[in-house]
């Protein structure tokens, strides 16, 4: 019997850790990862769902396809965004692919994708890591009163691009400094002296079809004795 009660304990304590590894997203997390602040394969979506209400969108066809969450309006820049607007230091990470965009390119509007971080409650202002299809990489930042994104990073990057190929993107934010990385490679390092601080999680879309999956979230707490190595989670 006594056994019996022990292994009701035990499973008592595995579903409390379960629970309050759950976030306000609705997103049930890995509790032996205590740093997991969000994560999304999107596997336990039904086919074409628009991801609600975890993701919350601007408009545009977002849905999930194949188990992957992607957006296929090409007439516009979109956006969908999750997690909690209190998320201060934190990396995020996805594994992004573009299926297709119009051709020819447009030089004002050329097709880009990639990760939203810090996304104000409101909805107002947020930093974006775009790839373009014309090979570069950026840092933006939009503020609140602002109409578009301007530009952090003096010096664009380049990366080889291939149409179908997957890219794994990650930024990692603590304070004002921003790291980004592509195919776990640093290849912009910048700090913002007067950054936008906390926000939610997303990815934009921009006059293309791209796909989304594997997004985690990781909340980033410093000690004195790990300041010295900003680029460890």
């Amino acid at each position: 019997m006594a056994g019996k009660m022990n292994a009701w304990f035990i499973l008592g304590l595995i579903l409390i850790g379960t629970v309050a590894a759950s976030n306000a997203t609705g997103v049930v997390v890995a509790d032996h990862d205590r740093r997991v602040l969000f994560k999304d394969n999107f596997n336990r979506y039904p086919e074409g769902s628009d991801g609600s209400p975890v993701w919350v969108s601007t408009g545009g066809v977002w849905r999930v396809e194949d188990n992957e969450f992607s957006q296929s309006a090409m007439n516009y820049i979109y956006y969908s965004v999750a997690g909690d607007p209190s998320w201060t230091d934190y990396s995020v990470e996805v594994k992004v692919r573009i299926v297709d965009y119009p051709k020819p390119v447009s030089d004002v509007t050329p097709p880009d994708t990639g990760l939203v971080f810090r996304w104000s409650a409101e909805g107002d202002s947020w930093y974006t890591v775009q790839l373009c299809v014309d090979g570069r990489l950026r840092l933006y930042r939009k503020d609140k009163g602002s109409t578009y994104p301007t530009p952090l990073f003096a010096s664009e990057v380049c990366f080889k691009w291939k149409k179908g190929e997957e890219y794994e993107l990650k930024v990692r934010a603590v304070g004002g400094r921003i790291t980004v990385y592509l195919d776990s490679d640093a290849v912009i390092r910048f700090v913002d002296t007067a950054p936008l601080l906390s926000g939610k999680i997303g990815f934009f879309c921009g006059y293309m079809h791209s796909h989304y999956d594997d997004v985690v979230v990781r909340a980033i707490r410093m000690e004195k004795s790990e300041s010295k190595d900003m680029d460890d989670d």
